[in-house]
Formats: structure tokens, sequence, C-alpha cells
């Protein structure tokens, strides 16, 4: 809201949502807060134009806002909803397609494994672009 300068009263009409219990909602003080249903939550992020997985990653993701807005980390946040709203049904496709497999050979531990050579990939993947970068930087030297 802060971002596009949206008011209280302009997200209650956007999001179809009583003006008071948008603030009450939205109170600054946490412990006067009303519990917000899913579909308020909805409702409000599709008024801000904001995916209900992006809302999610962010909130998982990033605790400093100021990192939110950060130029380095602008296309982290796309990238990661990019590669996990379609992750689950490719997984599952996957599953389907060999033989003898009935799911119960998934393993909760693998998420660790997943998630670090995940991470190496896209540690190669932008070690080998600065190193590109440097080679043609030396090249126009």
């Amino acid at each position: 809201m802060r971002a596009d300068t949206v008011s209280i009263r302009c997200l209650s009409t956007r999001a179809g949502i009583n003006k008071s219990r948008i603030g009450k909602l939205l109170h600054r003080d946490p412990k006067r807060r009303s519990s917000i249903s899913f579909d308020e939550l909805q409702r409000i992020l599709a008024a801000l134009d904001i995916d209900l997985l992006e809302a999610i990653i962010c909130v998982e993701t990033v605790r400093d806002l100021d990192l939110l807005y950060s130029a380095r980390y602008a296309t982290l946040i796309p990238m990661l909803c990019a590669m996990f709203r379609e992750l689950p049904m490719h997984l599952i496709a996957a599953l389907e397609e060999v033989d003898g497999v009935d799911g119960t050979e998934v393993r909760p531990e693998w998420a660790g494994v997943l998630q670090r050579s995940v991470i190496q990939r896209i540690i190669k993947g932008m070690s080998d672009t600065a190193l590109r970068r440097a080679a043609l930087a030396e090249l126009q030297e």
C-alpha cells in the first residue's frame, strides 16, 4: 500500500471490504488487529495486484523490507515464484511416469538435498556469468 500510495479507503473500494474492517485488519498495533480470513487476504492481495504465491514467498523469505525493494534482489522473488508455481505439478507428473513407484518412496528428508542442489546450481550459474562479464570487460580494455 505504501509503495503504491494506496489509502485504506481506496483499498476498501478495490477489495470490496468495509473500510472499518480493513482498518481492523491492518491496525498498526498487532495486538489490536483482527484475524484475517483467507478470502479477505485474497481480496486484499488482488486489490493490490499482488500474487498470493509471491506474498507467501516474500513473507517467508524476506524479513527486511529494504532487501525486498533492493535492485540486487528484484528478480529473486519472481524467479522463486516461477520455480515453485509449477514444481509440485512437475514432480507429480514425474512420479506418474515412473513404473513401479507409488509415491511412498518420496521422503521429507530429500527437501534439504534438493535445496542444496538448487542453490549450488544457481551459484554456479551466477559464477559463470560473473566470469564471462569479467572476460568481456578485460577484452574491452
